[in-house]
């Protein structure tokens, strides 16, 4: 049992992990490739992010509805990409945005959508 939950709660330590990492990057340290690719990079990481917890979520509890996990993911995006911008604003070089939480609840919703199609 201890190896299926750390098979599927694994992905979700990951990307928290590498979210909080790329936080403590500088600003200077982030190279521009592209137009707004930090509302791209918030929307991907955070739908890897909520499709991880999602099928988490589903192996904890198999009963548990499909709006209710969608629901539960958006949620944890939220307060995940509050907590994430929070401490990005100590980040020298960085700042803190409204708009960055908004794209991660809704990178989370999408990827917490994405688990019907993940069997």
């Amino acid at each position: 049992m201890v190896a299926a939950r750390m098979r599927y709660w694994s992905p979700v330590l990951f990307f928290m992990g590498y979210i909080f990492y790329t936080s403590c990057q500088s600003g200077a340290d982030i190279p521009d490739l592209f137009s707004n690719q930090d509302i791209v990079y918030h929307f991907l990481i955070y739908a890897l992010l909520g499709l991880s917890f999602a099928r988490a979520l589903r192996f904890e509890k198999p009963s548990a509805g499909l709006l209710k996990i969608i629901c539960v993911c958006a949620v944890f995006g939220l307060l995940y990409g509050f907590s994430d911008e929070f401490h990005q604003s100590f980040v020298n070089g960085r700042s803190s945005q409204a708009f960055d939480v908004a794209i991660d609840t809704i990178g989370s919703l999408s990827g917490g959508i994405l688990i019907r199609w993940l069997r």
